[in-house]
């Protein structure tokens, strides 16, 4: 008989500035029990992360949802050990801006003895439309094309490639997840929900995952749904750096305004 060291166990896709923190303290915030999350997970084990995401989360009302982890990097095995073996109601880990097509049977966890079974078990990929992701990236300051932010739209492209189902990378529970949508509509939120077999909640809403490149700390008190975050390619939008970027990768363009539709004044 299968022994499930975990009830669920959830990994999150993303890159950076797709509004992936937010969506974590939103799902976290719809569990019965605080849950186990380890952030931006760099090696193929997650109970390394560089930095524990309580710190993200202290002295507001979303740091019920998380158990407090310590800082597991430079642990030693028998410290982690203690982590890994804890039954847990929801095991929760991220990747950002990993390629997804280096996955081995849909992970990039191979060895099942660190995470342990789980009963459940979902990936959810997010992705934000690739304008305002850019200009996120972007900013505060519009920077001349590099290799790096050219290597992170390839990223993107292939994300967008497995969410219009285009590629099946993520084999196990495929939760694909638009940041656009899920940002302005409740029915879709409770369409992720129930796919994720969750009872609906949107009190965690109202609290930003992490400082916005846009507007800092602003809105991370109660009031993250009051971000323009559909205005910032207009912020941009007569940037020459900017619009260098977007004129460069005209499949992303293409990808974007296929998922996520394309505004009338964008001048693409």
């Amino acid at each position: 008989m299968m022994e499930y060291r975990n009830e669920n166990e959830i990994v999150m896709h993303s890159l950076g500035r797709s509004g992936s923190h937010a969506i974590v303290n939103w799902i976290a915030s719809m569990f019965k029990e605080p849950i186990y999350f380890f952030n931006n997970c760099w090696t193929e084990d997650p109970y390394r992360a560089p930095i524990p995401y309580l710190r993200r989360v202290r002295k507001r009302p979303l740091e019920k949802f998380f158990v407090p982890l310590p800082k597991l990097k430079h642990s030693s095995e028998d410290e982690i050990s203690e982590y890994r073996n804890i039954h847990k109601h929801c095991l929760m880990y991220s990747y950002e801006h990993r390629d997804i097509r280096k996955l081995k049977d849909g992970e990039f966890v191979q060895d099942r003895t660190l995470i342990g079974e789980s009963r459940n078990r979902y990936n959810v990929l997010i992705l934000r439309d690739f304008f305002n992701w850019l200009a996120s990236c972007l900013l505060p300051s519009a920077k001349p094309r590099s290799t790096i932010l050219d290597n992170a739209v390839g990223l993107w492209k292939v994300y967008a490639g497995e969410f219009l189902g285009k590629t099946n990378y993520l084999k196990e529970k495929r939760v694909c997840l638009s940041f656009n949508q899920w940002f302005v509509d409740e029915d879709y939120r409770i369409k992720i929900a129930d796919s994720l077999d969750l009872k609906y909640s949107d009190f965690a809403l109202d609290y930003a995952g992490s400082p916005s490149s846009f507007d800092g700390r602003q809105y991370k008190h109660g009031k993250a749904r009051e971000m323009k975050v559909f205005d910032r390619w207009k912020i941009l939008k007569d940037n020459s750096n900017y619009r260098e970027h977007v004129n460069y990768h005209p499949e992303a363009r293409e990808l974007s305004y296929e998922i996520f539709g394309k505004e009338e004044r964008m001048p693409w």
